[in-house]
């Protein structure tokens, strides 16, 4: 789950209607904009519901089609039954049906009238979207999309069952052809009497100015899959709704926790805000929204829905977070948005350039004492507790020892441990700024030679260094045999 916002669903239930016949079992309500708590505004689908008309099913006087809406053919001709992948628009059906497994005499939704007319589709053979429009619309806005469905077929076996998704594409953000399944009904059964159900999900426009809805059929065509379909809305919807933001930084002092003067990363880092849907199941979660970082790492999200099933998640593995940065703080981090709220979360990344300098005297006589120095240091951008040093000293050395002083800028040195001729140790603390100064001495062989001695940081673990380059540090020192002094008579 990259865009400044991606829209999604937040909720999906199904409803009863009314039907033809004795009342069928209860189903749960829908999950829309009023249910919700939330104030809808005027449907953007001007002929969602299709309007009225008079005449029987295949009438002689037909409703107007849905034209470039839809990717089926309009069945108009006086008592013709659609087909597979042809649709008609009607105010009933019967009594008669056009095929021996449709249910007779069915009606609308809108008013279950005479002259309530709604659309009865004959799926084609190859799934695919049979519906698709494109709206203007407010960005940053919550919207409902909702639609009332009918399977046709009575209790017959062995029919196929119609699947359909609602899919929205934020037209210039989401790919031409793609988009995001904010709804989808699973099969939908048969029922005797038939009922109207209702699907709905809540989306966010972020910055989309057009939106494309389509609704697709899952199913393939052929014996079954035939459905009705009526009052289609898209409308704007006044959620109460709360804001989630934050910052990605660089967690200087490895606390976890976003402090004054902590440098945030670059600009362009996605970040979403998903649905979990309340479930362990990763499979159905929803992501709600996607924005990106401004140049201070900072990232905001306005006008989300109240709920309490939220994560936010960085997308750490994007090109545009830096090279050789690791998160250091958790990621999908639950928040909880009520009305009003300003819910803050923070991510915080590790990376630190230590970097260590060793320095040696380039001549010393054979068999007389040597001493280097190692300087361990570390420019951040995050402290580096947990470093470790080693130095192997050439083996021709005798008589090692090694001391860590001169701590600076709350650096600790740790303890130091010499076996044979390896130095080693590990920093406990090595903060943004800090550094240790660690003394190594010996004596040099009598015989001339030349010793090549290097020192090595390696960097905390968990911890990435972004310059590999300054971990190691050589020193070369030549021994000369030393000239006696004598006097001559």
């Amino acid at each position: 789950m990259k865009h400044s916002i991606l829209l999604a669903a937040l909720l999906l239930a199904m409803a009863n209607a009314h039907a033809n016949g004795p009342p069928g079992p209860p189903v749960p309500s829908p999950e829309t904009c009023a249910a919700q708590g939330g104030v809808p505004g005027a449907n953007l689908i001007a002929d969602g519901s299709f309007g009225t008309g008079s005449g029987a099913f295949g009438e002689s006087a037909p409703a107007p089609g849905l034209g470039a809406q839809t990717t089926y053919t309009y069945a108009s001709w006086v008592s013709y039954h659609p087909d597979d992948g042809e649709y008609v628009i009607v105010n009933a059906t019967g009594p008669g049906s056009p095929w021996s497994t449709w249910h007779d005499q069915l009606l609308g939704h809108t008013t279950g009238a005479a002259d309530d007319r709604f659309a009865v589709f004959n799926a084609s053979i190859e799934p695919g979207t049979f519906y698709a429009q494109t709206f203007a619309v407010a960005p940053n806005t919550n919207f409902e999309v909702s639609f009332w469905v009918m399977n046709v077929n009575s209790n017959s076996n062995d029919l196929l069952l119609p699947n359909l998704a609602t899919v929205i594409r934020r037209v210039g953000v989401d790919p031409v052809g793609g988009g995001i399944v904010v709804a989808t009904t699973g099969d939908i059964p048969q029922a005797n009497p038939p009922f109207w159900h209702q699907y709905a999900a809540l989306f966010n426009s972020a910055g989309a100015t057009q939106i494309e809805v389509r609704l697709d059929n899952n199913s393939s065509g052929g014996l079954g899959n035939d459905f009705a379909l009526d009052d289609i809305v898209l409308a704007p919807c006044a959620l109460p709704a709360g804001a989630v933001g934050g910052t990605l930084y660089y967690d200087a002092n490895l606390d976890g926790a976003l402090q004054a003067g902590e440098p945030g990363l670059p600009a362009n880092i996605p970040v979403q805000i998903v649905d979990t849907q309340g479930t362990p199941d990763t499979g159905d979660d929803v992501i709600v929204a996607t924005t990106q970082t401004d140049a201070t790492g900072h990232y905001a999200f306005a006008n989300i829905p109240v709920g309490a099933n939220y994560i936010v998640h960085a997308l750490v593995t994007d090109p545009n977070v830096p090279a050789n940065v690791a998160l250091h703080t958790p990621n999908d981090v639950p928040v909880s948005v009520t009305s009003g709220s300003q819910v803050a979360t923070d991510f915080g990344f590790v990376s630190a350039d230590v970097q260590i300098l060793k320095q040696g005297p380039s001549h010393v006589g054979g068999g007389q004492p040597i001493v280097y120095t190692l300087t361990i240091s570390n420019p951040g951008p995050t402290a580096a507790d947990g470093a470790s040093w080693s130095d192997p000293v050439p083996a021709e050395i005798t008589a090692v020892s090694a001391l860590c002083d001169n701590e600076t800028g709350g650096a600790v040195c740790g303890p130091v441990q010499v076996v044979g001729n390896d130095a080693s140790g590990t920093l406990p603390t090595l903060p943004v700024g800090g550094s240790v100064r660690i003394t190594i001495q010996g004596t040099t062989p009598a015989a001339e030679t030349m010793l090549s001695n290097t020192a090595t940081v390696t960097p905390a673990p968990a911890i990435p260094d972004p310059d590999a380059d300054n971990n190691t540090s050589t020193a070369s020192t030549s021994t000369p045999v030393s000239l006696q002094s004598f006097e001559v008579d």
